[in-house]
């Protein structure tokens, strides 16, 4: 009787260590990110080809850099969470920072 309490109690160890290492395993998937997608126009509304978009995070000196496509449109994915400086800049135009 004794030797089945010792693996009765052994296998609820197992059990819950297992659930442990599960939980903390899938801990890494809540890590929060994001995409940043926009248009570049110029004060007109008409739409910016080939202007460059910076994207830094201050905090983790991440640089990530786009460009607007034939439709002024840009895309940057698979970024993290937090606050960002962004820059864009295209010939014959002002560089502009916009501030959030």
């Amino acid at each position: 009787m004794r030797n089945l309490k010792g693996r009765s109690m052994l296998w609820r160890i197992i059990a819950g260590l297992f659930c442990i290492v599960m939980v903390v395993s899938s801990l890494d998937g809540q890590i929060v990110r994001g995409s940043l997608r926009g248009v570049v126009q110029d004060s007109s509304g008409a739409r910016i080809t080939g202007a460059s978009i910076e994207v830094r995070i201050p905090e983790s000196e991440l640089l990530r850099r786009a460009s607007s496509d034939d439709r002024g449109e840009f895309l940057l994915e698979d970024l993290p969470s937090g606050r960002y400086a962004i820059t864009v800049s295209a010939r014959d135009f002002t560089k502009a920072e916009p501030r959030s």
